[in-house]
């Protein structure tokens, strides 16, 4: 798929004085250059798999062959990132965690050139350990942090540089860098205190005209770890919204949604703003042309182009490939490494029909981890299959792809019956007959079919018996009967439960809606933090050797001769579907 778009107009007002070499000598004539930017890397640094030998059409290695040609002609470009590249592969974890020193991120980065990265919320996910000694190999390697709007909440300070001015060919060019202002809503506090998201429209109403006169720039560029949304201003997603409410910014680059997206927006100077974003983990590149017309060192006109470059269609590198084999083999050798044998074969799928081996190896090892009452937890991927024999550390990261940690808090019995009304009215429909639908799906673009809220919502409970009736309207659907241990259960009594860091947080929106005085409140209660949930899951399966996990049906949906048949059918239409398959 190829998006292309041109934008071409005039600035005559514009009245910058800026001299390549003193008053005296004014700009005349064209500037020429492209700019690159990628997203969502999601540490995509190597297109050899860990374990199988085949060779993905993605990776950074595929740009580095697009840049070894695109260094064959004269023409300048910039390079940037827009966030979250330091989280989404074993490579992440192995070398934010393991193998520290190695630097491996900071020196791919280098090598490929980059003049710039923006801070994303998977970064800040990694905690500060990992993201500021990131920032302090990227400045060793000249290559600035961008986040704007990370403010240090003690003293007003800017733990990362907001904006870089590249001088290309003698025109001045401005790059703001910001980062997603919801980040708190998803993550917990240990791995974003002290710091301060701030609104980014705000923020760059704030510094455009101020950096832009003081730096004398003849172009302003924003890269923003925020998906396009849908021009409101909804905190996650805002590109859209900045590109129509700012003055003077000529390109945003986008990120976080995943989507690829190029257009041009009619913006609040009166012209418009290209706003452009590439997918997610280098399958794509956002590529930008400009065009720079001066006359006596004003800039008279610029024609902007856009283009998403399908970089599958770019080989491997060898140069790239040779420069990080060390690295991909301690990657490879760590995500082979043996922790523990498996006794049960392990369908993801089955999480979604309900308890599974899936989620009762997941409740185990929350509950021991804790010792809560209760735990609550989602599949957190789905279309995979772990089969009886050895466990790796590649199984561990099937089981749980994200940077979690383990809270236990304190919920009364209503709160948990309302949260699970509230999970469950995502899940499923109403079901009155055999030929309904029991999946709340809906159908994509690609005709495939997808969960209106992502799997990794779709939370159970387990240590609680419950049944979830599907002829039942939302709100109405969750029965409570008692916990499995055979203690009564009470609405007005207040349990302990494990949960996610994800959903402490806010992530999906089900929890703090259910807490009068939401996260707040929960605080009060009394709030504990545990480890890394990956780490928890390597250490119960090394403790146990061999992995026995004895499913115990605590809850179920009901009436059963009725949803059989529109359960199975919707989830036939899920698991085969290119839309969840394709991601």
């Amino acid at each position: 798929m190829k998006y292309r778009i041109i934008a071409s107009f005039l600035f005559l007002s514009l009245t910058l004085s800026v001299s390549s070499c003193g008053d005296a000598l004014k700009r005349n004539g064209e500037v020429i250059f492209d700019i690159y930017s990628t997203n969502d890397t999601h540490s995509a640094i190597f297109d050899s798999v860990y374990v199988g030998g085949y060779r993905k059409d993605y990776s950074l290695s595929r740009l580095a062959s697009f840049l070894e040609e695109r260094r064959n002609d004269s023409r300048k470009y910039l390079l940037i990132d827009a966030g979250d590249h330091l989280q989404g592969d074993n490579s992440a974890y192995y070398f934010n965690f393991i193998d520290t020193a190695a630097c491996t991120f900071s020196r791919i980065f280098s090598y490929l050139g980059y003049d710039a990265l923006v801070v994303g919320n998977h970064d800040i996910e990694t905690g500060p350990s990992v993201y500021y000694r990131f920032r302090r190999e990227l400045e060793k390697a000249e290559i600035p942090y961008l986040a704007a709007n990370i403010t240090a909440s003690d003293d007003g300070s800017k733990p990362f540089e907001s904006y870089r001015v590249f001088n290309v060919d003698g025109a001045r060019i401005l790059l703001i860098g910001l980062t997603n202002e919801n980040i708190k809503g998803w993550l917990p506090e240990s791995a974003w205190k002290g710091l301060e998201f701030d609104d980014p429209l705000e923020t760059l109403e704030s510094l455009v005209p101020k950096i832009r006169r003081k730096e004398k720039a003849d172009m302003v560029i924003v890269a923003i770890h925020s998906g396009i949304g849908d021009g409101n201003d909804n905190q996650e997603n805002v590109a859209l919204y900045l590109a129509r409410k700012l003055k003077d910014v000529d390109i945003i680059f986008a990120a976080h949604d995943h989507s690829r997206y190029l257009e041009q927006i009619p913006n609040a100077s009166g012209d418009s703003t290209l706003l452009i974003t590439a997918g997610s983990k280098s399958h794509y590149l956002s590529s930008v042309s400009v065009r720079l017309e001066f006359k006596r060192d004003k800039v008279v006109s610029r024609k902007i182009s856009g283009d998403i470059v399908d970089l599958a269609e770019y080989p491997s590198s060898e140069k790239y490939d040779e420069a990080f084999h060390k690295d991909f083999v301690k990657v490879k050798e760590f995500t082979n490494r043996k922790i523990g044998k498996n006794a049960s074969v392990i369908r993801s799928a089955r999480a979604l029909a309900g308890p599974s081996e899936y989620m009762q190896l997941m409740h185990d090892v929350q509950k021991k981890l804790t010792g809560a009452d209760i735990s609550i937890t989602a599949p957190l991927k789905m279309n995979f299959i772990i089969r009886k024999g050895l466990l790796t550390v590649d199984d561990v990261f099937k089981l749980c792809p994200f940077e979690n940690t383990v809270y236990k808090i304190r919920m009364t019995g209503q709160e948990m019956d309302s949260y699970l009304e509230r999970v469950y009215s995502n899940w499923i429909k109403t079901v009155s007959s055999e030929d309904d639908m029991l999946l709340n799906l809906y159908r994509t673009d690609d005709g495939g079919y997808r969960i209106v809220n992502n799997t990794y919502n779709l939370d159970s409970a387990f240590g609680i018996d419950y049944t979830v009736d599907a002829t039942k309207p939302a709100g109405d659907r969750v029965t409570i009967a008692a916990f499995s241990d055979g203690r009564p259960f009470s609405v007005d009594s207040l349990y302990t439960v494990a949960i996610s860091s994800y959903r402490f947080s806010g992530g999906g929106n089900l929890l703090h809606p259910v807490i009068e005085g939401g996260k707040a409140e929960l605080e009060s209660r009394g709030v504990s933090e545990y480890g890394d949930l990956r780490t928890a899951l390597i250490d119960y399966i090394s403790e146990m050797g061999e992995l026995k996990i004895r499913v115990q049906r605590n809850w179920a949906f009901v009436p059963e001769d009725l949803i059989r048949k529109p359960l199975f059918r919707s989830m036939d239409l899920f698991i085969d579907s290119p839309s969840e398959t394709a991601r």
